[in-house]
């Protein structure tokens, strides 16, 4: 189960995923991203093929990416320099693809794995 609650500052807003064990403080005015609003936002077939394309993925992996393995999104309020500020949470049961497969993965969309195992695009 995915919450937000207080604030370990009036600067701050918490998110908490229980399932993934993980909690984290983000600056108050990001907010949960709803996967409706997304899907209707997608619905551009140009806009789905752009990002698709950047992904490296067919639509149909993306839906299923979305539909199964995030729990939890967060965006900035506004884009800066072209790029929308961003947390997700993925939870997946089982075991974990390698680092070697991670990094292939990731260099259609330019992201970089950093020492703990998250992604950094830019």
């Amino acid at each position: 189960m995915r919450s937000a609650g207080g604030s370990a500052s009036e600067d701050t807003r918490s998110f908490s995923v229980d399932e993934a064990e993980v909690s984290f403080d983000l600056p108050s005015d990001w907010e949960e991203f709803d996967r409706d609003k997304m899907q209707e936002a997608l619905s551009d077939s140009s806009t789905m093929d752009d990002l698709t394309d950047r992904m490296g993925m067919s639509r149909e992996q993306f839906e299923q990416m979305m539909a199964s393995n995030i729990v939890l999104w967060v965006t900035a309020p506004h884009a800066e320099d072209g790029f929308l500020g961003n947390v997700n949470v993925l939870f997946a049961d089982g075991k974990l693809p390698t680092m070697g497969a991670v990094e292939l993965q990731s260099r259609p969309s330019h992201a970089r794995p950093t020492a703990n195992g998250t992604q950094r695009t830019g």
